[in-house]
């Protein structure tokens, strides 16, 4: 599967997108207005065959814009790896995610991954939602299991990007977090933002380049576990968490400032609690997982999605139950 159909991907502006921008009017196509910039700068779209590299370029009815496909962007090879399919129908795919698989390509990871397996079962996923991301309306960290949505067509792609964007999807997690002095429910409401100097990491930052992000929690169950060789005891609790916003790494890092951090998750967790975790529980991980989506389809039929704890979670939790 390539990320077009063809060489390229043509669009009439319609009569209520007059005058918009040429990066405001692609940036619902691609995904963002960053990407949709850089791709007009770098002459990859044309206005009426025209090339045109002026981001703030203003487009007319009727306009056919057509994006070009990057010369540099590679075939999408088809991963034959078998996808656990829970709901599919004409607009979308629903899948139940397996924790170690990225959700789309990037530097250094461009084979092995979601989209990778989709390009082997379907062909021409929407890329509205970016070059390597064909169909994808959101993700899922890497070593985050569970549900994922994703949009077969451009008019559903569109759809569901409206639908997140205005905050009409449920999304539930589980988490195993470090601790047991929380309440029983809670709010974090912290804006978050990349770190200067490791742009790989997220951190709470209120001012420029940070997005507001809210957290609810609910506490499902407390446990202690006694570390007989070290003379101590270590405590977690199962949470359920529902969030309103969905930026980068949100659960992790609004756990991680509450002290609370996700059990597994050594990024923003704490390493030496990993370690047992790791060697008396096998959790090999964070212990996150996408366990219920809830939203309006495309078809106009809302429809609730349940991924049970994926299996080596839900053996973590098995043995501090015996």
């Amino acid at each position: 599967m390539t990320a077009y159909k063809n060489s390229s991907k043509q669009y009439t502006v319609k009569e209520d997108q007059e005058n918009l921008r040429l990066d405001v009017f692609l940036s619902k196509l691609v995904g963002s207005r960053a990407s949709a910039a850089k791709m007009i700068c770098v002459g990859l779209v044309r206005v009426d065959g025209k090339q045109i590299k002026k981001p703030s370029f203003e487009i007319a009815c009727n306009n056919k814009v057509t994006v070009m496909k990057s010369p540099a962007q590679k075939t999408i090879k088809p991963l034959q790896t078998p996808l656990n399919i829970i709901y599919e129908d004409a607009d979308v795919i629903v899948i139940n995610k397996p924790a170690g698989l990225l959700v789309h390509p990037c530097p250094g990871q461009d084979s092995c991954t979601l989209i990778n397996a989709l390009s082997a079962k379907f062909q021409n996923l929407p890329i509205g939602s970016g070059i390597n991301r064909p169909g994808i309306v959101h993700r899922l960290d890497r070593d985050t299991s569970g549900i994922l949505i994703v949009a077969k067509n451009e008019d559903a792609l569109r759809f569901l990007q409206k639908e997140f964007k205005e905050r009409r999807v449920a999304k539930v997690y589980l988490a195993l977090v470090f601790g047991s002095d929380l309440p029983n429910d809670g709010i974090i409401d912290s804006p978050i933002a990349r770190e200067r100097n490791n742009r790989t990491k997220m951190l709470i930052r209120s001012g420029t380049g940070s997005r507001n992000a809210r957290t609810h929690f609910h506490v499902l169950q407390k446990f202690a576990v006694n570390d007989s060789a070290n003379a101590r005891v270590f405590h977690a609790s199962l949470l359920e968490i529902r969030i309103e916003t969905g930026r980068t790494h949100q659960i992790r890092v609004h756990l991680n400032a509450i002290h609370h951090p996700i059990l597994g998750d050594d990024k923003y967790g704490n390493l030496e609690q990993n370690k047992f975790w790791r060697e008396n529980y096998g959790l090999s991980r964070q212990f996150l997982h996408a366990h219920l989506l809830s939203l309006c389809l495309p078809c106009g039929v809302t429809k609730e999605f349940i991924a049970p704890l994926a299996d080596d979670l839900q053996s973590v939790i098995n043995s501090l139950l015996i």
